[in-house]
């Protein structure tokens, strides 16, 4: 279905972002500090150890990711994280060190809103038939993407010399599937309403 094409598109350029910023990020730290790894470089190192410390401390996200998919309609959950994206398409390229402790606090606030959220949608879209193979599915077609990651980490390191194009590109990518995503979600539960509207009236 059409809904499934844009969750599966939607993943995939979730997982290609997400995976790109953790697999360069000691790369784009030298990047943002000008340090050399062949010399001292303490503040990419600090910022390392900050992300190291971040990320497994990712739960303490749960009780704000479970007050916005219980606050607001799915849709409202994904326009959040299309927002997101779009500020870490501007943010992760500004070279400017202190700046990114925020880039990765949202990093892991995004990346953890998405495993929590992803389920949550297609349960929603699809309800409870085949939702365990429709999630495999898009998991397995996003790691398949992902593997694109060998590109643009080639690009941005030895041809680009920066990682300033793929940042915005694929943060870019993650803000537009997510708008067309929601839109399509609020769509169809408009859509839904109408139709158990008319058959309340018909049955009354």
């Amino acid at each position: 279905s059409t809904m499934f094409v844009l969750f599966t598109v939607w993943v995939i350029t979730y997982v290609v972002a997400k995976f790109f910023y953790l697999t360069n990020l000691y790369d784009q730290l030298l990047w943002i500090t000008g340090e050399n790894r062949h010399d001292d470089t303490p503040r990419a190192d600090l910022g390392a150890l900050v992300f190291s410390i971040l990320m497994p401390a990712s739960a303490i996200f749960t009780p704000v990711t479970s007050f916005l998919m219980d606050r607001y309609h799915e849709s409202a959950s994904v326009m959040i994280m299309a927002a997101l994206s779009a500020i870490l398409a501007i943010i992760t390229s500004i070279k400017l060190f202190e700046l990114q402790y925020i880039t990765m606090t949202l990093v892991v606030f995004n990346r953890f809103f998405f495993w929590a959220t992803a389920p949550f949608l297609l349960q929603r879209i699809f309800g409870d038939r085949g939702i365990n193979v429709a999630y495999g599915v898009s998991l397995f077609v996003g790691a398949v993407f992902n593997t694109s990651n060998y590109l643009w980490s080639y690009l941005s390191e030895s041809v680009l010399d920066s990682f300033f194009l793929c940042n915005i590109a694929l943060n870019a990518a993650c803000t537009l599937t997510s708008v067309v995503l929601a839109l399509a979600i609020a769509h169809t539960k408009d859509e839904a309403d109408r139709v158990r509207r008319s058959s309340a009236q018909l049955q009354a």
